[in-house]
């Protein structure tokens, strides 16, 4: 065989595997979700389970409004602080603490209650869970 028709043999042959590369990008873009949907996805299900929560916590006794927030432990490290963190959220991480807002907090009892329910909804320490009591007349 010369060096000319080797050159052909070559060049026939990559252009069959750029073809072939083409065709798994293609495939791979397709068959793997791509970070943002997954995130948009994620963060949907978290604001989910905090306005679920929120609305369980609510129909307690003497707790009047509530409004929840869930801190997810990190699976990696995040860049850019608490926001950024926050798309690491209820499908990838289990939650690690939760900032419970209420009306009837101001009652001792109501907020040991509140507290006590997420601690047992969330099966998490007593320290990682604070209730505060909600700004009056909003």
């Amino acid at each position: 065989m010369n060096l000319s028709a080797f050159r052909e043999k070559l060049r026939g042959r990559s252009a069959q595997a750029a073809m072939l590369l083409a065709v798994l990008l293609v495939a791979g873009s397709v068959l793997w979700p791509q970070p943002q949907a997954q995130t948009a996805q994620t963060q949907t299900h978290a604001s989910e389970m905090e306005a679920r929560l929120g609305e369980v916590l609510s129909e307690m006794t003497g707790a009047g409004r509530v409004e929840v927030v869930i801190q997810y432990e990190r699976t990696e490290p995040a860049q850019g602080g608490w926001l950024a963190s926050q798309e690491q959220t209820a499908e990838a991480a289990p939650p690690a603490a939760v900032i419970v807002v209420a009306e009837g907090a101001g009652d001792v009892g109501v907020r040991l209650r509140l507290a006590r329910a997420v601690q047992t909804l969330l099966r998490l320490d007593a320290d990682a869970v604070e209730v505060f009591e909600m700004r009056k007349g909003e």
